[in-house]
């Protein structure tokens, strides 16, 4: 029956395109940011938004975090016991606290 499955599939891919470009934002302004503006370097692994607005930007060079007008660049510091454990940003999310992790 690959008829059948063919139908489930592209209701799943509907329904998903659906919920997702109905809740979609209008994005007012954008810009691209580079290692000119601070950005510490140019190919971006990972990005995320925090509670308070700020974006954060994984690299293989550091954690950026932007302010809308700044970046602001973390890299690990060995031996420091609250420093990045490397300079490898792949991953950002914020926990229920609103502590963030790599």
């Amino acid at each position: 029956m690959p008829g059948k499955r063919w139908k489930i599939l592209f209701t799943v891919v509907w329904f998903n395109a659906a919920v997702f470009t109905t809740g979609a934002v209008d994005i007012e302004r954008f810009e691209h940011l580079n290692t000119k503006d601070g950005l510490s370097q140019n190919s971006v692994l990972s990005a995320f938004c925090d509670h308070r607005g700020f974006l954060w930007f994984g690299t293989m060079n550091g954690l950026n975090r932007y302010d809308g007008y700044e970046f602001k660049i973390y890299k690990a510091v060995p031996g420091e016991k609250y420093s990045l454990s490397n300079n490898r940003i792949t991953d950002i999310w914020e926990d229920s606290a609103l502590f963030l992790w790599q």
